[in-house]
């Protein structure tokens, strides 16, 4: 990890550290959303790109898993695409200030996302009552699922196993991962979006490898206009 991305991670932290509930007297975290920061708007030269070799290319195609809403209720991740195509967005947790300035925009977005005829929906490995408390901060109008065992996160290819080091300094400002997943695998997903067609076939795919790059609405809608009208 070279010093500029080391310096760009500790501020994020930094972000991440306001919406923690993290006491250092105490030396606990009690898991509560981050503070929305402003996301790197991504190069249009990138829009459209898998990098780091993560996420599903256009064409495979997505059988779909059972995940969690944010009642703790099952819900088959096909019927997000079975009446329209689906713009399947994974970000990496509550505890993510840039995920949650882009999930805030896709909300209020979502009559643009919705007249461009796709349905969205949110997926992370977050418990069902941290996904549901992100829901209800920015009052999503689609579905936020939950995805702690990782069944969606594997079949988009879009697993990231992290690091001790950086598991540490997540620990050291107040992040605890597996008190957002339950779960100790330590594995999040890269922040990525897929235009799903009614088959389950992959039409377009973005899959970044900095964490706090997105594509911007307008990038967004161009993706999904040039994915349903190729």
């Amino acid at each position: 990890m070279n010093q500029l991305h080391k310096i760009a991670l500790a501020i994020a932290l930094g972000f991440a550290l306001l919406g923690t509930g993290y006491s250092a007297a105490q030396g606990e975290s009690t898991p509560t959303l981050a503070e929305p920061t402003q996301y790197k708007t991504l190069p249009e030269s990138k829009l459209g790109r898998n990098e780091a070799g993560k996420g599903l290319q256009k064409g495979e195609r997505v059988k779909g898993a059972t995940l969690k809403t944010i009642d703790g209720e099952d819900y088959a991740l096909a019927s997000s695409w079975a009446e329209r195509p689906a713009l399947v967005v994974f970000y990496r947790g509550g505890w993510c200030p840039y995920c949650n300035g882009q999930v805030r925009e896709l909300a209020v977005n979502y009559p643009k996302l919705k007249a461009a005829g796709v349905q969205p929906v949110l997926i992370s490995v977050d418990a069902p009552d941290k996904a549901a408390a992100l829901s209800r901060q920015y009052e999503i109008p689609f579905p936020v699922l939950s995805d702690p065992d990782l069944l969606a996160h594997r079949q988009f290819n879009v697993l990231l196993e992290l690091d001790q080091n950086t598991l540490k300094k997540y620990r050291d400002y107040g992040i605890d991962l597996s008190a957002w997943s339950g779960r100790q695998h330590n594995t999040i997903a890269v922040a990525s979006v897929f235009v799903i067609d009614q088959q389950g076939r992959v039409l377009a795919s973005h899959a970044t490898a900095d964490y706090a790059e997105r594509p911007s609405i307008e990038q967004l809608l161009t993706l999904i206009d040039t994915s349903l009208n190729q």
